[in-house]
């Protein structure tokens, strides 16, 4: 895959994976509990520049 085509990827990822986990209980767990996401959002993070590494 091309780089160009990544982020347009990424996006179309992450619509899919939230449509999933907006239905999930755990989403809705970790929703309101907000001191979570820092967490999920630097793991994230970590995981995005592993795999453009």
């Amino acid at each position: 895959m091309e780089k160009s085509g990544l982020p347009a990827f990424f996006a179309a990822l992450h619509q899919k994976l939230y449509l999933i986990f907006s239905e999930h209980t755990l989403f809705t767990l970790v929703r309101e509990n907000q001191h979570f996401l820092p967490i999920l959002t630097q793991e994230t993070a970590l995981f995005v520049k592993y795999m453009l590494w």
